[in-house]
């Protein structure tokens, strides 16, 4: 004897993408966890850890090191 009978909440559709959505944003944060944990940069074959680029009204220079600190004069 079944005195309540079950209601679906979302349609098989809206199930589906429920799923799709919370599987997509689950994936999408978790590359940019692993992309902020493991941020180096390439220049000329060689990894660096740190980058600064100084701009000046006529160009930029960009500075590539693994030092603890740039060098300033």
């Amino acid at each position: 004897m079944q005195i309540f009978k079950r209601r679906e909440v979302l349609t098989k559709r809206q199930l589906q993408r429920a799923k799709w959505t919370i599987g997509a944003a689950t994936a999408i944060l978790m590359v940019q966890f692993v992309s902020a944990e493991v941020t180096k940069f390439m220049y000329g074959g060689t990894e660096y850890e740190k980058m600064m680029v100084t701009y000046f009204p006529r160009g930029s220079i960009t500075e590539f090191t693994n030092n603890e600190e740039f060098c300033s004069r």
